[in-house]
């Protein structure tokens, strides 16, 4: 977390950081049936709330995105704790196309606002920064999972056979409120970026322009938008129909909805005493 930023980009979503899990799932022949199950769901289980709660008292914006990497390897150690394999390792891969979005556009929003990495001492207008705050807006829909982009089609597939599945009631009310604890540091962080900074603009570093920058990042846009999709035809080219009443079906979309919701409303009541102080 404290190397240059493309090296967090590229350790956090596809190499070192998720060589654990990859492993897991090698080993889920073995794992099958095995003892070891319910110890890597609590594991896992313990690792998302744990991680959440900690992201939303974060002022670092790169541990904020560290603390989600940590989250979301959380909840692939429970959903292989859950049996669920090939799911676990359909959401590591679309993990990596968001996770290397996020982290490269965070890397140049403090690259912008002259190295600056507290979250309260951070302000981008949407209006100077457009390209940086969008290639973040659309890292943060994706992690929350929102319909229709790549982390959406992983994420609600757990979602969905955790409901189908026999699972106790615990187990599915864990899994739920850490998708709503993504969405909650997910917003406090994009909303504290845009209203709750409060560094004078003569600091930062001018607009967004730089083509080389903006390109390179541009890369990666396609994919978090689309990688999910793609990667279900790919690995699924037969539809496998999962049938829900409405009221499930909707419930991982309520759930983002109001943990969303609740974040932008907590951060625009109160940023807090300190950010308070500092204004």
């Amino acid at each position: 977390m404290a190397a240059p930023t493309p090296v967090s980009s590229l350790v956090h979503s596809s190499t070192l950081v998720t060589a654990g899990v990859y492993l897991l799932f090698r080993f889920s022949e073995i794992l099958k049936d095995s003892c070891y199950l319910p110890y890597i769901l609590s594991a896992g289980i313990i690792t998302i709330i744990l991680a959440g709660i900690s992201a939303l008292k974060e002022i670092d914006i790169k541990k904020i995105v560290a603390l989600s990497t940590l989250r979301q390897l959380g909840l692939i150690m429970a959903t292989i704790g859950l049996g669920l394999y090939e799911v676990a390792f359909f959401h590591l891969l679309t993990h990596a196309f968001f996770k290397a979005l996020l982290f490269m556009a965070v890397g140049n929003m403090i690259h912008l606002s002259r190295d600056f990495q507290d979250l309260r001492k951070i302000k981008l207008s949407e209006v100077l920064y457009p390209v940086t705050l969008g290639f973040r807006v659309v890292a943060n829909c994706s992690l929350c999972g929102l319909p229709f982009i790549a982390g959406f089609y992983s994420k609600d597939l757990v979602l969905e056979l955790i409901l189908t599945g026999y699972f106790s009631a615990p187990t599915v009310l864990f899994i739920f409120v850490a998708v709503a604890l993504t969405a909650l540091y997910t917003a406090r962080f994009a909303l504290m970026v845009i209203s709750g900074g409060l560094l004078a603009s003569t600091c930062l570093r001018g607009r967004d322009n730089d083509k080389l920058i903006n390109y390179s990042i541009a890369l990666l846009w396609p994919l978090a938008i689309g990688g999910g999709a793609a990667l279900l035809w790919a690995l699924c080219p037969v539809p496998d129909f999962i049938g829900l009443p409405a009221e499930l079906k909707n419930l991982a979309l309520l759930v983002i909805g109001l943990a969303l919701a609740h974040g932008g409303w907590a951060n625009l009541r109160k940023r807090g005493p300190l950010a308070d102080a500092l204004s």
